[in-house]
């Protein structure tokens, strides 16, 4: 697992990130998550995989690439970026990744993300990326053991936060959800409806806001998925509107374009 975060400026002390910037955390060689993808400059973080490197290397490595204004800028900012991460994360920083896709490593992570977001000038926004969700066969088994590395990254993320988890939404979900029956092979095959899950000390919470369509034949879509009754695009019109506090015409413009006919789900958050 990574973390990374769009760069804007020299405000924050790792990777200049701005106030205003938006975190990912995704398994090493998948690449940035879509929603990070684009012209913003990314830095990223991760648990270092290599032992340390010691400080005259460093300092000989800074010298010799002083005069090239790509490698030595890019360099002389990695180590800035290395020494604001250990100021802020103390252990986390310090402790060597392993296996990144581990039950450990992902909550490390999450931590580490939660105390990324609370800093003063820190980013605003993370997107984590948890991967394994796609049960095509033995899906109880499968999901016996992710479901349980979710909730470890959730109150890892919970915990990396402190006080600032008054102030936070998380919101947990899926690119789409799975057939109602099962398969040959004990498991699901893609589907269309879903559920999504909000929780954060911002957050309305305690309440299930859906159009149950139930379950029977006649109530299917197409007559093999769950029935899609809230588009998640209202979801995240709402909580940008009243959560982060964007202009809805901007949201409506440029987030979202061209779905003018959902409208945002509003009451999510506390007021």
């Amino acid at each position: 697992m990574s973390a990374a975060w769009p760069t804007a400026g020299s405000t924050g002390p790792w990777a200049s990130t701005p106030r205003t910037a938006a975190g990912a955390a995704s398994p090493p060689g998948t690449g940035l998550p879509l929603i990070l993808q684009g012209p913003t400059p990314v830095a990223t973080w991760a648990p270092r995989r290599l032992p340390e490197t010691d400080a005259g290397t460093l300092t000989s490595l800074l010298q010799l690439s002083a005069a090239d204004p790509q490698l030595g800028a890019a360099l002389a900012e990695g180590v800035r970026s290395a020494q604001g991460n250990r100021a802020l994360l103390g252990e986390l920083a310090v402790q060597r990744g392993g296996d990144s896709v581990s039950r450990e490593a992902l909550a490390r992570l999450a931590e580490a993300s939660g105390r990324l977001l609370s800093a003063g000038d820190g980013p605003r926004v993370a997107t984590l990326e948890l991967g394994g969700w796609d049960s095509h066969g033995y899906q109880k088994i499968s999901l016996s053991y992710r479901v349980p590395y979710l909730n470890d990254m959730l109150v890892s993320l919970q915990r990396g936060l402190g006080p600032a988890w008054a102030d936070t939404v998380v919101v947990v979900v899926t690119e789409f959800g799975r057939t109602v029956a099962p398969n040959g092979t004990n498991g699901t095959d893609h589907g269309t409806a879903g559920a999504a899950l909000l929780l954060g000390g911002a957050l309305r919470g305690g309440r299930v806001i859906a159009d149950w369509p139930g379950l029977a034949p006649k109530a299917l879509y197409e007559g093999r998925d769950l029935m899609p009754t809230t588009d998640l695009r209202a979801v995240f019109k709402g909580l940008l509107i009243e959560h982060l506090q964007i202009d809805e015409a901007y949201v409506e413009a440029r987030v979202f374009p061209d779905s003018g006919a959902i409208a945002p789900l509003a009451g999510l958050v506390r007021t």
